[in-house]
């Protein structure tokens, strides 16, 4: 017997899936968190370029060219007294004054870069005021800048477009920054997502190995361990693997293998003494038939003798004695030879031979000839197949089933029809019916029992043998019988079975049994 397996993890299967869920909720909670962040920094500082940065930027550019449009109109006006470049100066002032206050408000969280703003307006309004406004009073009066006053408003203008290309230069940095930070946050949300589909991925895996380790193995192995105890294989003895619920399982299967297999010690035990027991009630029946013959054939004989020759020479009823006594011998005799028939199924028979059916149906028909006659029966008949068999015994079967149907007839002349069939099994399917008086339903089962009778000896004779010696005779050459439904109005259905295979070796059980 194999020794199972107890591999049981200890712990239960609720507290196993818990576990796995609580772990898997862990690691998609961080995952998210970490995702979530990255898409944060990501977006914050896309939003700090675009909403601050640049617009800083592009403001720089135009405060500028603000300064540039000013410096333009002023010197043309001072040289030329031209109104047409009155209109420059006062647009460049009007977009330089726009221009510093939406860089105050860009770059409020830049408190350097407004210092240097600060310089770079403090430098517009000294160079707006010391030069450019005077020399455009100057022209208004008619009055030329002179060469000292342009050098000096030309060296004022370089010195403010040079603090403006700093702080130009210092958003230009910023934006580089910023543009860096937004790559360094799309590449850390990039790989962060990688990792999180990684652990995604390792995750399920892991999910998928551990529900299989702990889980799917256990209940197939469990599923394979009661389909092999299904099967018949009952010294296999079930794993206790897997979870708490699995194991225990598999010690419930065990549990009821082993009351499966003290049950199946029990009827073993119980079927060998069921077949000794058959075997000695055989034998007895055997030979007490046997003995009987005899002492029995010499009572009837003595009895038929007191008949022939004492008979009217005694009073009535001494007659009427001798002929209950030459009756009772009779049926005795015949009870006997029934019984010597019955328990030599299977005892004389040493091995099958091939024997044709239709040979077999007619020597049954001979024998009963007489009755045949007697009672006007009509036999129909289709060919019958050969099969493996005992000759004698098959004989017998057909004899007993027309005979029945002969014996237990209605009011109409006995019809005995004899069918053959393939049942797709292997079987050949043999159907003896009648126009007789039938078989009620319920006693179906009961006429294959030995000594069984539905009538009385007055109405039908017989010893009540006949049909418990067909089945004997089927069940020897390993068919069924039974009784069939009959749909062809009264009367009776007998349906046995013969095998197809023509091997002439009987079943080992059956093989020969010298008589005593």
């Amino acid at each position: 017997m194999t020794a199972g397996r107890d591999g049981g993890t200890g712990r239960s299967l609720r507290s196993l899936v818990q576990a796995i869920l609580v772990g898997s909720a862990l690691v998609l909670v961080v995952s998210v968190v970490a995702g979530a962040w990255s898409y944060l920094s990501m977006v914050q500082a896309r939003q700090r370029l675009a909403d601050h940065v640049d617009p800083a930027l592009t403001s720089a550019m135009r405060l500028r060219a603000a300064t540039g449009d000013q410096q333009s109109g002023a010197r043309g006006y001072s040289f030329t007294g031209d109104e047409d470049f009155i209109e420059p100066w006062i647009r460049g002032r009007e977009e330089a004054d726009e221009a510093l206050r939406d860089l105050r408000r860009l770059l409020e969280d830049h408190p350097e870069i407004l210092d240097e703003l600060d310089e770079v307006e403090a430098a517009l309004r000294v160079w707006q005021t010391d030069w450019a406004e005077r020399s455009i009073d100057n022209a208004r009066r008619g009055e030329r800048t002179s060469r000292a006053d342009y050098a000096d408003g030309r060296v004022r203008f370089t010195e403010l477009r040079e603090q403006l290309d700093e702080v130009v230069g210092q958003l230009r940095e910023l934006r580089r920054d910023a543009r860096a930070a937004l790559d360094d946050a799309s590449s850390r949300l990039v790989v962060t997502l990688g990792l999180v589909l990684a652990t995604l991925a390792f995750l399920i895996v892991a999910v998928a190995v551990g529900l299989r380790r702990l889980v799917l193995r256990p209940i197939e192995r469990v599923v394979d361990d009661a389909g092999r105890i299904a099967m018949g294989d009952l010294d296999h003895v079930p794993a206790h693997i897997g979870a708490e619920e699995l194991a225990e399982l598999g010690r419930s299967l065990d549990h009821v293998r082993a009351a499966l297999v003290a049950q199946l010690r029990e009827v073993e035990a119980r079927e060998a003494e069921l077949t000794r027991s058959n075997a000695e009630l055989e034998q007895f029946a055997y030979v007490a038939s046997h003995d009987l013959q005899e002492p029995l054939r010499k009572v009837a004989s003595f009895c038929q003798m007191l008949q022939r020759r004492y008979h009217g020479q005694l009073d009535e009823r001494a007659d009427t004695y001798i002929e209950y006594a030459v009756d009772g011998a009779r049926r005795m005799q015949e009870l006997i030879n029934d019984l010597l028939t019955f328990s030599r199924v299977g005892r004389t028979t040493n091995r099958f031979e091939l024997v044709e059916l239709d040979a077999v149906l007619d020597t049954a028909l001979r024998n009963l000839s007489a009755v045949i006659d007697e009672s006007g029966a009509t036999i129909e008949r289709q060919p019958l197949p050969a099969v493996a068999g005992d000759r004698a015994l098959l004989v017998a079967l057909f004899q007993n089933l027309v005979g029945n149907g002969i014996k237990f007839r209605g009011e109409e002349p006995p019809v005995v029809r004899v069918s053959v069939a393939d049942d797709g099994e292997g079987n050949w399917e043999v159907c003896v019916s009648d126009n007789g008086i039938g078989i009620p339903e319920e006693y179906r089962d009961r006429v294959f029992v030995i000594f069984q009778r539905l009538h009385g000896r007055d109405e039908y004779p017989g010893t009540g043998i006949g049909l418990s010696l067909c089945r004997k005779i089927v069940e020897f050459h390993g068919g069924r019988i039974d009784v069939a439904d009959h749909h062809d109005g009264p009367g009776t259905s007998i349906r046995f079975t013969l095998p197809q295979d023509l091997s002439s070796q009987p079943p080992r059980d059956h093989q020969e049994v010298p008589a005593p």
